[in-house]
């Protein structure tokens, strides 16, 4: 999975989501390869990777934190709507990240 590009990783996470296809091999498979490649990942990728695996009410702490990390370097770049969404994904999942929610409330 580590040459699949961003965009493919966001829409198998995507997918997994949409169909709530609760496959815990290919659940870990994506998360490693997008903590692999986080850097690479644009506002949408970030905000769709969140969204998906709190969809699911996967509860993958170390995956969100890093992409909280790595939402607030690009948070500029956010949109409203993946403002919203990665928003609602800490949320859905219980996971309170306070940099996170402070860079979305300046940006928002």
């Amino acid at each position: 999975m580590h040459e699949f590009p961003t965009q493919n990783l966001a829409g198998i996470a995507w997918s997994v989501a949409a169909l709530k296809f609760l496959e815990e091999p290919l659940l870990d498979a994506v998360s490693r390869t997008v903590m692999a490649t986080l850097g690479k990942f644009d506002s949408r990728g970030l905000a769709s990777i969140a969204w998906s695996f709190a969809e699911i009410q996967c509860r993958d702490y170390p995956l969100m934190k890093a992409v909280a990390v790595a939402a607030i370097s690009i948070i500029s770049d956010f949109n409203p709507q993946d403002l919203a969404n990665t928003a609602w994904s800490f949320a859905a999942i219980r996971l309170r990240h306070e940099p996170l929610l402070a860079a979305i409330s300046a940006t928002a």
